[in-house]
């Protein structure tokens, strides 16, 4: 029960944390600030999730499922955030140091930054649903533990069962959504000064 209460104290600190990325990188002026922030968290929280999904052992391919898509999706928003993080910096001292004003991005990065933020934001919310799913159905001193292995003798019938077939399609999101937060963030690594001065 102890291990269980800390579990769910650590992701919701990890949960707290996260909100307050996301507030300040939509306060004007703090962006770089915030990316950093969520950079740091990220890389916490994704080192976590590896730790405690990879001690977990005898897992069903629901709660496998999950744990794959939270891990693949931290990483690769490690990834994004690296991209993001680097080309921000880069371009802050350059421009600051040419112009001495703060970065002004065309219309068109201002976008790709936004859609960025918003599938941050996203896949977040629908990790943080899987973890709950997690929490109260699969988390063996705590949920309901439905062993899935047993009721179905292959995985071609696992469409036959609704709930566990539905958090499949769930898993999948946040790897999609980050998959398209990579190249997001690999278009918008590829912003050079020149970008900036039309």
């Amino acid at each position: 029960m102890a291990k269980t209460s800390a579990v769910f104290l650590n992701y919701f600190a990890f949960a707290i944390l996260f909100v307050v990325g996301f507030i300040i990188v939509y306060i004007k002026n703090t962006e770089i600030i915030g990316f950093y922030h969520l950079f740091i968290v990220n890389i916490a929280c994704t080192l976590y999730t590896i730790s405690y999904f990879t001690s977990v052992e005898g897992m069903d391919l629901v709660p496998y499922a999950i744990g794959f898509s939270l891990i693949i999706s931290g990483i690769f928003h490690t990834v994004c955030l690296i991209f993001i993080v680097m080309m921000i910096s880069n371009l802050k001292v350059k421009y600051s140091d040419t112009y001495g004003t703060p970065i002004n991005l065309p219309l068109i990065y201002k976008e790709h930054l936004e859609m960025f933020k918003r599938l941050m934001i996203s896949t977040f919310s629908v990790c943080g649903v899987l973890l709950i799913i997690y929490g109260t159905q699969y988390d063996p001193p705590n949920g309901i533990n439905i062993n899935f292995t047993q009721e179905m003798k292959s995985i071609g019938n696992i469409m036959y069962k609704p709930y566990p077939f539905a958090v499949l399609i769930i898993t999948c999101a946040p790897l999609i959504m980050s998959s398209i937060n990579v190249s997001i963030a690999n278009n918008f690594s590829a912003i050079t000064r020149q970008d900036l001065m039309r």
